[in-house]
């Protein structure tokens, strides 16, 4: 089990306020909820890489992502004529008359 450097905020496990000590990450977590205890440092993740293979700030690795393309133009409807007279409705087909 990891050990964890932790700073006593409150009296707790026998440690004065400040007094640094070891504890492990089940203790030290349950330490943390109750605000007896901080983490003497950052919390370390076992799945990041260590922090050497990081570039220089501003660097970044070539993408392997092609460039995003142009967005396409949005067709609108056509206007309206506004203020256009009316239709008049259509005469019937046929040439009979009554």
């Amino acid at each position: 089990m990891t050990m964890v450097k932790m700073i006593a905020i409150d009296g707790c496990n026998g440690h004065q306020p400040g007094d640094q000590f070891l504890a492990t990450e089940r203790e030290a977590k349950q330490l943390v909820d109750k605000r007896l205890a901080k983490m003497a440092g950052p919390p370390k993740n076992k799945m990041m890489p260590p922090a050497g293979n990081k570039g220089a700030v501003g660097e970044e690795p070539p993408s392997s992502a092609s460039p995003a393309a142009p967005a396409s133009r949005k067709t609108t409807a056509n206007r309206s004529a506004r203020g256009a007279a009316p239709r008049q409705p259509r005469a019937p087909r046929g040439g009979s008359s009554q």
